[in-house]
């Protein structure tokens, strides 16, 4: 028990850390200092340049070895299978209401929050390790979100291109990251220095600007609270804790399990506010929710992750 309190108060140190950094960009845009352009801006940042430059330092600073590429193999899958497990489980909890609404919140329930939030976690708690497990993780969860996610968007006979699969910040980043990984190639100085040094941004840059879309939200209770939570509970207790059993029970590697619960423990994913807004869904239910989502995540993830350390 004193083991599991001491590992909890590692991970609510990190998670406090976090959300210092996402109440900083909560005040900028309360204070009108941070503007939705700039905002909008800085995401593509993140995404297309910061989040390859993440990756790809951090498989650089590891050795490929057998056992290693095991693992990094067995985390899709495992991955993969909790998000079976999220989809099994949206069916079942999300199954009435208008279409509009329905989808958003079985997205909810299924796609935790890989780039912006699990990424940055990992990375603080378990180092380079963390951030090569979380991005793994994120190349799984941009196909399957890309698939099945617009899947249960996509209007009946709309058609998307299969090319935004393939064409994402987390299957660039581990597109260049991987072949650097496994054939051992150093990058010379003057090219490292540079992707470390954008690497570095990737968790302030990442949590301020979750902080300016939750300052989006109001927090004023309105009807249908009762069902977001409820989406909430799901995404962040019944599917981490499932997949946890499972993990267990399939003696996946006891070191790597704190790794990979914290992508799977994550919050609801912010593409689930993006995709409703592309495809002429009910954004605002789906903002209110990632809100939700991220605020409670301040209770579960350091419960979890610890219980997994045990």
């Amino acid at each position: 028990m004193e083991f599991f309190f001491h590992n909890l108060l590692i991970v609510v140190q990190q998670v406090a850390i976090m959300f210092i950094l996402i109440a900083i960009g909560f005040a900028l845009a309360k204070t009108r200092r941070l503007a939705k352009p700039t905002v909008s801006q800085l995401t593509t940042i993140l995404l297309w340049v910061i989040t390859p430059c993440t990756i790809v330092k951090s498989f650089l600073s590891l050795e490929a070895t057998p056992e290693r590429n095991r693992i990094l193999l067995w985390t899709a899958l495992a991955f993969t299978v909790s998000e079976v497990i999220g989809a099994v489980l949206a069916r079942l909890v999300v199954h009435k209401g208008a279409p509009e609404q329905r989808c958003v919140l079985q997205f909810a329930v299924i796609f935790s929050n890989c780039g912006f939030m699990s990424l940055p976690l990992a990375q603080a708690l378990f180092g380079d390790e963390g951030a090569c497990v979380a991005a793994v993780c994120m190349v799984v969860f941009n196909i399957s979100a890309w698939t099945y996610g617009v899947y249960l968007h996509k209007k009946p006979g709309e058609k998307y291109k299969l090319l935004r699969i393939l064409v994402n910040p987390g299957v660039i980043g581990f597109a260049l990251a991987l072949p650097l990984y496994l054939f051992r190639i150093k990058l010379p100085e003057i090219l490292f220095q540079p992707v470390g040094m954008l690497g570095a941004l990737n968790t302030p840059m990442a949590m301020i600007i979750i902080g300016f879309y939750l300052a989006q939200t109001p927090f004023r209770p309105v009807k249908g609270d009762g069902k977001l939570l409820l989406i909430s509970c799901c995404r962040l207790l019944a599917v981490p804790l499932l997949s946890f059993a499972l993990l267990k029970g399939c003696r996946f590697p006891a070191y790597y399990i704190p790794i990979i619960m914290v992508p799977i423990s994550a919050p609801s994913a912010t593409n689930g506010t993006l995709f409703a807004t592309l495809f002429g869904n009910d954004a605002a239910i789906a903002s209110r929710q990632l809100s939700f989502s991220t605020i409670l995540s301040i209770l579960t993830l350091p419960v979890l992750i610890a219980l997994a350390q045990l």
